[in-house]
């Protein structure tokens, strides 16, 4: 079997930290240095210490940057990333994602075998209980405690995938502030991609949501992008009727949120052993179907 490369691409935004994301990227891969043919890591973005990372970190040219004029949205700067890379293997990680030990060997042991789109584990970093409440309501799918398997969709903190579906499917749209993710994903699932699940292939997500207001704000804004997404693969999602009036969905909220809220609490382990954090779940989903309800995004 010919050795495959690997393109490690990293949206950043002043994220703290960033450096200590790529040093543990670049642990994880060093790991399986024997059975690729190279790697390379590409941080794109702004933050004030771009200019000295490959100074201070002295990975050579496995470290690449591209540095934008202005701040871009984490869809431009994977799709910015992407574009440059030059793998054979596309491995996406947030800047606030510190992967955990064979992360790397995990995805290419997929990835060897045929699999075309991975998604990793996720695990609850951050400090406070806004972070974790965010972490618990935003990827109660994905956690590191999910069993393995196929999925729907994929968020693309934590994602590998071939590069001949990225050539395939095209860029993630960089109109969308939020939900991108999962229409890209679900873009390779309709291309006849299947998307699996591999929770050993893990990230400590390290989430800077610390109020309430911005745990609304986010699950706010989710709601308005969401809504579209599902009515625009109405077929693929099963959607409900319901989402295509945006006014009931907001006067059924209480109801709704309630529903979902003991969804999430019935299928995921981790929610049940957080039982303080289900008053925030319901929170969220409120706030998702009042941002669904909304005629604009303001």
């Amino acid at each position: 079997m010919m050795m495959a490369s690997i393109s490690v691409i990293i949206p950043t935004l002043d994220d703290p930290l960033l450096v200590q994301v790529i040093q543990a990227a670049a642990t994880a891969l060093a790991e399986v240095a024997a059975v690729i043919d190279r790697w390379e890591i590409i941080v794109v973005g702004r933050h004030p210490q771009l200019a000295a990372l490959k100074q201070q970190l002295a990975l050579g040219e496995a470290l690449r940057i591209i540095e934008t004029v202005q701040p871009v949205r984490p869809g431009r700067a994977r799709n910015l990333g992407m574009a440059a890379a030059n793998g054979d293997w596309f491995f996406l990680l947030d800047a606030d994602c510190v992967v955990r030990p064979h992360w790397a060997q995990q995805f290419v042991a997929h990835l060897q075998t045929g699999k075309q789109v991975v998604g990793g584990g996720i695990l609850c970093g951050g400090t406070g209980f806004w972070a974790l409440a965010y972490n618990l309501s935003f990827f109660h799918e994905f956690l590191a405690s999910q069993a393995p398997g196929y999925k729907r969709y994929l968020p693309t903190l934590n994602l590998a995938l071939r590069r001949t579906v990225y050539e395939q499917v095209g860029d993630l749209d960089e109109q969308l502030p939020r939900a991108e993710d999962l229409q890209w994903t679900i873009r390779m699932a309709l291309a006849g991609y299947t998307l699996y699940f591999e929770p050993q292939a893990a990230v400590t997500h390290h989430s800077r949501c610390s109020s309430r207001a911005a745990f609304w704000q986010t699950w706010r804004i989710s709601g308005y992008y969401s809504r579209r997404n599902r009515l625009a693969f109405s077929a693929y999602y099963q959607t409900p009727g319901l989402l295509a009036y945006p006014g009931l969905v907001g006067l059924l909220a209480p109801v709704i949120a309630l529903g979902v809220t003991g969804k999430v609490w019935l299928k995921t382990r981790e929610v049940r052993r957080h039982l303080h954090v289900v008053p925030a779940i319901y929170l969220g989903r409120v706030a998702w179907c009042l941002g669904a309800s909304q005629l604009s995004a303001e």
